[in-house]
């Protein structure tokens, strides 16, 4: 894996947050969420994405979870960068683990790109998440889903968050996401907001009380 950010917790670290960047951008850009939603015995693991060619920039380099071959997602995906960092990524996950984190305290948290790869990986993996966010995402390799999600994530929430003026990745590729985790029986939450493609202040609110709910409340308020 290349470099990561790390956040370190509060006290000994009881539970992992792992927050996947959107294209072209790099760990640094999520790590002030952790800031906003830390809680005692919480850390926060922000990977780069590796550099790649991606379509969508002439071909030129971008730190990028897979190559955007579109600049809404929704041309073929390239499957070799998108199982490349599925790779990486659970990488991370199998780190936390043996660090002494259980897989159901570990948290999948991504916008964009980013959200697109918590959701390829949280619906793959084979031990049960804490949780999964997708902020502003899209599914990739749809077509595999139905073969590919694991029962392990049978119980695990997801959050499925998205703009409605989006212009870049449209809501309804939020909906499918939304859609396709109520067609696999998954626990899901869908939540729009009046914003482009970025994040929300209220967005980091709800998915701030979202992490609260999935890893348990904040210092001072009380174990759940």
């Amino acid at each position: 894996m290349d470099q990561v950010v790390e956040i370190p917790s509060v006290g000994p670290a009881t539970a992992s947050v792992i927050l996947l960047h959107g294209l072209g951008a790099d760990g640094h850009d999520l790590a002030p969420l952790a800031q906003v939603w830390s809680a005692s015995g919480r850390r926060f693991v922000c990977p780069h994405a590796p550099e790649r060619p991606i379509s969508v920039n002439a071909g030129m380099p971008l730190r990028a979870w897979f190559d955007g071959r579109s600049a809404d997602g929704r041309a073929k995906d390239d499957e070799l960068s998108v199982r490349d960092s599925a790779r990486r990524i659970e990488a991370l996950v199998e780190a936390e683990r043996a660090a002494g984190i259980p897989a159901e305290r570990i948290a999948l948290v991504g916008f964009s790109q980013g959200a697109a790869m918590a959701l390829h990986v949280g619906l793959r993996y084979d031990e049960p998440l804490a949780g999964v966010a997708a902020m502003s995402g899209f599914l990739v390799l749809a077509d595999a889903l139905d073969d590919e999600a694991h029962e392990a994530q049978a119980e695990t929430p997801f959050f499925v968050a998205h703009g409605d003026r989006d212009p870049l990745v449209h809501p309804d590729r939020g909906r499918e996401v939304f859609d396709a985790l109520l067609r696999l029986g998954r626990r899901a939450r869908w939540a729009s907001y009046p914003v482009a493609h970025e994040i929300a202040d209220e967005e980091v609110d709800d998915v701030g009380a979202w992490l609260d709910e999935v890893l348990g409340a904040r210092e001072g308020d009380g174990a759940p």
